[in-house]
Order: C-alpha cells, then structure tokens, then sequence
C-alpha cells in the first residue's frame, strides 16, 4: 500500500486514495510511532466515525464521481454503511459499497 501511494504522490494525485482508520480502543497504539507505521498513524483517528458527515464531505470533493466504500467490519456496520452509500444525495456523487470479509 505505501508503494501506491508514493506513486501517487509521484504523479501529482496525493488525494487519489484517501484513507482513515478507526479504532475504538487504544491499547497499544504506541507502537504505531514507529517509523514504518508513520503512513498510517498520519490517518488513525480515535472513535467511531460520524459516516452521514463523511460521506458528505467525500461527496463535496468528488463531484459528479464515483468513489468506492470498502469496508472490513462487523454485520451492523457494515448494514448500516451499505445504506447509507446507497442513499446519499452529495453533489452527484455515487458512493460504490464493497464488503471485505475475512471468515
């Protein structure tokens, strides 16, 4: 992942992949000080995300697009993601939900 995203910055699209991690717990966070988790410590944020906003804030930014929801999480959040990215009215955006699962 961090390969992708140097090339992005490479081609001038830091913005293209626009990433943020959730986490509700904050046991052993600090060893995401690390240098070689630098990348991703820049997008940890602590508690639970605030999705209708999100995704109005995504759509603000793209316009008329398509974006792609992926989402690696339990049942209800998941529910209640794919609804939401199915009923958003941001700025033409249309939001693509994709469920990872890993059972």
């Amino acid at each position: 992942m961090f390969m992708f995203l140097n090339q992005l910055w490479q081609e001038n699209r830091p913005d293209y992949f626009n990433m943020k991690l959730y986490v509700s717990q904050t046991d052993n966070l600090q060893s995401m000080s690390e240098e070689r988790f630098r990348p991703l410590a820049s997008r940890l944020l602590v508690g639970r995300p605030r999705w209708k906003l999100l995704l109005d804030e995504i759509g603000k930014n793209n316009k008329h697009r398509r974006v792609g929801v992926f989402c690696c999480g339990p049942k209800g959040i998941s529910r209640t993601l794919h609804r939401l990215c199915n009923s958003a009215q941001s700025c033409g955006t249309t939001f693509e939900f994709n469920k990872e699962s890993f059972s």
